[in-house]
């Protein structure tokens, strides 16, 4: 993975965990991310129509993928405003953030026929991760039960991860067929530019399909118009930039893996957010998890 990757990922990392936190505060439903979505499609327009040909240029395949993509993204946001209504950040986000990272790696793995393995360091990295993720809600060391995990914010949190590793995966396959098929004639960040708008529409659509069809979110609407309105809009203008950086990060990194894991980096600064600016309680089994996220990361960098 190239210094230009990574440092994409780091800018992108501390804006994820930002926007994580505001949407924590403003009490997000899916009727906020519905405003966020708008107005990320909003900021993208003026590229959309300066480069309309290249819209209507883009393979079929491409835009079904698209549509599926979009549907991933909604799930993401939707549970992990229910994760965070049930939860705390500084368990909610590590684990909606982490899990991604296991399950693309077995993911790629298997696809690929055992080609885009992981190196030993950063397979090792993964492994702290996940043990760290597992350590995040336990009250004391001893306190591993299962039991701990059955509630809804981790139930919510796990459903915003299989969200976050679908459309990981299905954005790495995507691009690269763009990049294949405007590889002689358009500028890549551009491209990426282009594929982030039509994605977010695509969220959007699913978003205000799902609020439209439950009662409990068209009132979150209305509220959200009243009271969270430009917290929302905020989010939206996060969510582009830092998806923007990491699309562009995947162009220069050889496997999707190294991306979605050091990008969990995002995981130590949104968790430590919650628990200065929201006073959320730091137990040692927190700590301790954290840290190995810590570790674990750097590992994944190293090994790459």
């Amino acid at each position: 993975m190239t210094a230009t990757a990574i440092l994409l990922i780091i800018c992108s990392a501390i804006i994820h965990a930002l926007w994580n936190l505001l949407c924590k505060k403003s009490n997000s439903t899916a009727a906020f991310f519905l405003i966020a979505s708008c107005t990320s499609c909003i900021i993208l327009l003026p590229f959309i129509a300066y480069s309309f040909r290249l819209v209507i240029s883009i393979p079929l395949q491409v835009w079904i993928l698209l549509a599926i993509t979009g549907l991933f993204q909604s799930l993401y946001y939707s549970a992990l405003a229910k994760a965070y209504k049930h939860g705390e950040i500084s368990v909610a986000y590590p684990v909606a953030r982490t899990l991604p990272v296991v399950l693309v790696a077995l993911i790629v793995y298997v696809i690929s026929g055992g080609r885009e393995a992981l190196s030993h360091e950063s397979m090792f990295g993964v492994l702290l991760i996940a043990f760290g993720c597992i350590m995040l809600p336990m009250q004391h060391l001893r306190d591993f039960r299962f039991k701990n995990y059955l509630n809804i914010s981790c139930l919510f949190s796990v459903l915003a991860a299989v969200g976050t590793t679908g459309y990981s995966i299905i954005d790495d396959y995507s691009m690269e067929l763009l990049k294949i098929h405007f590889s002689k004639t358009e500028n890549i960040a551009f491209v990426s530019l282009m594929y982030i708008f039509i994605e977010t529409l695509f969220t959007f659509i699913w978003l205000g399909m799902f609020v439209r069809g439950n009662r409990e979110e068209r009132a979150s609407l209305k509220a959200v118009c009243k009271e969270s309105k430009l917290s929302a809009i905020i989010t939206g203008v996060g969510i582009t930039l830092s998806y923007s950086m990491i699309l562009m990060a995947m162009t220069f990194a050889a496997n999707v893996s190294y991306v979605v894991a050091f990008r969990q980096m995002g995981i130590f600064i949104g968790a430590l957010l919650g628990i200065i600016f929201l006073r959320e309680a730091i137990k040692l089994p927190k700590a301790l998890g954290l840290c190995l996220l810590l570790i674990g990361l750097l590992l994944i960098a190293l090994g790459t």
